[in-house]
């Protein structure tokens, strides 16, 4: 079996899901601002973000705009040695060991049998995708919070559902909470009314993927998603300097 010097560059195994770079000194550039027990998207309860610049980015049908504080770097294929997993379940099947000239990635199990596996089935536990990072609290739609602990290149994102004792599972992007940041409308932690609930009061804790919203009422500590164009703004939040959505007020879906 002809292996390629592990120093290569992946391009070649890069998709519009995930790139993985190869494993440098800079696996946890991502972890840069990391605050303690949360690295989290929590531009918003950081008052010092409050001039930072944003830079925009796709998040399923929406674009999102986020503070440029937090560092984000590509997965990275392990090291010449290290355990791999694959499957959507994170299924141990060996050693790492190269690259092959057909760009597999080669691995040895327990046994010392070799063997090769597409890149594509990899679950790689460090980096980042375009939104979320190895070690973010977030929650799934299902109301359940979890921690992101790794992505695939098919654009999945393994998970740890903190509800379910830590259990493994894989969910979509668009599936996950993104607490912090802009779209073209709100802001996280703006103060909005429901076009049912005119005289309640909620805050914006966070978008989805798929273009819904997240909203907390301080009055009986409930969380609830719901579309975007049913929310209408009350007072903006402080969090983000010249940013200003215009599109403010209730909308057609």
């Amino acid at each position: 079996m002809n292996l390629k010097i592990v120093t290569l560059s992946l391009s070649l195994l890069t998709t519009t899901a995930v790139s993985f770079a190869q494993s440098n000194n800079s696996r946890n550039c991502f972890m840069e601002y990391k605050e303690p027990g949360y690295r989290g998207h929590g531009d918003s309860s950081d008052r010092s973000c409050k001039n930072t610049s944003v830079s925009k980015v796709k998040f399923g049908p929406i674009t999102l705009l986020r503070s440029t504080r937090y560092k984000m770097c590509d997965p990275q294929l392990p090291s010449v040695g290290e355990d791999v997993y694959a499957d959507d379940i994170y299924t141990y099947i060996g050693k790492f060991m190269g690259i092959t000239d057909d760009e597999k990635v080669s691995v040895k199990d327990r046994l010392g049998k070799w063997s090769t596996v597409n890149p594509d089935d990899l679950i790689v536990t460090n980096g980042c995708d375009n939104v979320f990072c190895v070690g973010d609290y977030t929650s799934i739609k299902n109301g359940k919070n979890a921690v992101v602990y790794g992505f695939n290149k098919k654009g999945k994102i393994l998970v740890l559902v903190i509800e379910e004792g830590y259990n493994r599972t894989t969910v979509e992007q668009s599936e996950l909470l993104y607490g912090g940041g802009c779209t073209d409308r709100f802001c996280t932690d703006d103060k909005v009314i429901l076009s049912s609930q005119p005289n309640t009061i909620y805050h914006i804790t966070g978008f989805y993927g798929d273009g819904s919203v997240s909203i907390f009422n301080h009055k009986n500590f409930s969380t609830s998603v719901v579309h975007t164009c049913d929310l209408a703004l009350v007072k903006r939040a402080e969090c983000w300097g010249t940013y200003r959505p215009q599109q403010t007020n209730f909308c057609k879906k």
